[in-house]
């Protein structure tokens, strides 16, 4: 992996981080992680209301033509102008864990009277299994999808060890994690008003190779009496975690993040790889996967084995090429006014997906 998803930092941390000297000395210290540590800062807060502004993405390219305009038919009749937050909500408890992280927040469009419930989206954050949190570089998002009308929730998880020696976990954890946020928030549809059916499900970094095990291996949501049934699409924003097995026997620093997130056995690695793990067959029932790739050709390569093995699997399955954008900005580009890297494909797919079309 030679790109990680970081919490927003202040500038000078952000040098810090990218200095190579700094990192030399950090994998010295065999502390590699605590360059992800600087990374970390305190979550943004979200306004309880907003106004939204019209969003109007325009072309890009993609290797599979989008849903015509007229999917967004039906969203353009229930956009919100305001939304609710429902913050810090515990979707499973562990003794000794931080309730943090093993929480979710919702937001909740406010829509007209007589539109009918609101479709969910789901998204699982980046930071190398490491760092992150479900409140960074969200309020784009949250503004852009409770404005076209969806209830959105962003997801937290149990993260891998910061350094040697630290408490945390590993694969499959992460997963399990997301998979059980994610029947949570099937079972309380009810309570929060949105619909229960077709959870449109999304990550970056990170947490799109988490969404794209949770989404290709049914042991995760099957574990949660849940299915793969229950989701209308999958969207993996730019991740290499599709060949863990490859990532973790890379040099230096690349290899030691997946080694500290998946372990050092073979087997595991080879199971956490939704490419060499078996799951990906002919009848396995997997919904439809927009894949987002960038970046040097071996990475944009990985992103096309993956879509082939899904296609050659029955699954609809669509490879879109963010030019110009960076790692970071692939996850800062959801829900951006004016984008035309990767909003004209994201923004149809997940609105013909989560409204059935």
């Amino acid at each position: 992996m030679r790109e990680i998803a970081p919490a927003r930092i202040p500038s000078q941390a952000r040098a810090m981080v990218r200095h190579s000297a700094m990192i030399a000395s950090l994998r010295r210290a065999s502390v590699w992680v605590v360059c992800c540590a600087l990374a970390a800062c305190a979550p943004r807060a979200v306004p309880e209301d907003a106004a939204f502004d019209g969003l109007s993405p325009t072309d890009a390219v993609s290797d599979t033509v989008p849903p015509p305009d007229s999917a967004r038919a039906d969203a353009s009749v229930c956009r919100a102008t305001a939304f609710e937050s429902r913050l810090d909500l515990r979707y499973h408890t562990v003794s000794g864990v931080d309730p943090n992280l093993l929480s979710l927040d919702l937001y909740l469009p406010t829509l007209a009277p007589g539109c009918a419930p609101p479709p969910l989206v789901v998204y699982v954050h980046g930071g190398a299994w490491v760092v992150g949190d479900k409140r960074n570089q969200i309020d784009t998002k949250v503004r852009y999808f409770t404005g076209e009308g969806y209830a959105f929730a962003s997801v937290n998880y149990r993260l891998s060890p910061a350094m040697a020696g630290q408490p945390g976990v590993r694969y499959p954890v992460h997963n399990q994690d997301a998979a059980r946020a994610l029947a949570w928030l099937r079972s309380n549809a009810g309570t929060y008003g949105y619909r229960a059916e077709g959870i449109t499900l999304f990550g970056h970094s990170a947490g799109a190779g988490i969404v794209t095990l949770v989404g290709t291996d049914p042991q995760f949501l099957t574990e949660q009496g849940r299915s793969f049934a229950d989701l209308s699409c999958v969207v993996s924003l730019d991740t290499e975690a599709y060949d863990v097995t490859t990532q973790a026997m890379e040099p230096g620093q690349p290899g030691m993040i997946y080694r500290n997130a998946f372990g050092s056995d073979p087997m595991v690695w080879s199971r956490a790889s939704p490419l060499s793990n078996g799951t990906l067959a002919a009848g396995s029932n997997i919904v439809p996967f927009l894949v987002v790739t960038r970046g040097e050709p071996a990475r944009r390569a990985l992103s096309q084995r993956l879509v082939d093995a899904l296609r050659a699997a029955g699954v609809r399955a669509t490879l879109h090429t963010a030019e110009r954008l960076t790692h970071e900005g692939v996850t800062d580009a959801v829900g951006l006014a004016g984008d035309t890297a990767l909003m004209p494909v994201f923004g149809p797919f997940v609105s013909a997906c989560a409204r059935g079309q």
